[in-house]
């Protein structure tokens, strides 16, 4: 960052959220001093200091976490057909459980 003036300068300091999924991204704040002086050749030096909830801190740092999504458990393999535990409906029952799906609505008539 280049300063053309020796002073002291502020910053707040925090991290742009990105959209990545999994991600829970880090929103701590720092504050960042900057002193700038003039040496007697009129170079200017700088200093940065940075600060944490009024805290002074080496650095500035952002430790997001990530966590993988979790994956689906292994499918299962079916049973074969014929085998204990599994039993077909018989032709009789199939069609009594697809009556039993049947409804009546009466819809108004149509203006």
């Amino acid at each position: 960052m280049p300063f053309d003036a020796a002073g002291t300068y502020e910053y707040t300091l925090v991290q742009v959220t990105g959209n990545a999924d999994g991600v829970t991204y880090d929103s701590t704040e720092y504050a960042a001093t900057i002193t700038v002086t003039a040496t007697a050749d009129n170079t200017l030096t700088a200093a940065v200091s940075y600060a944490k909830d009024g805290e002074t801190v080496d650095a500035a740092t952002f430790a997001n976490v990530y966590k993988a999504p979790t994956k689906p458990g292994e499918p299962t393999q079916p049973a074969e057909p014929g085998k204990p535990g599994i039993s077909r409906p018989s032709p009789a029952s199939r069609r009594s459980r697809s009556s039993s799906r049947r409804f009546r609505s009466r819809l108004p008539p149509m203006r």
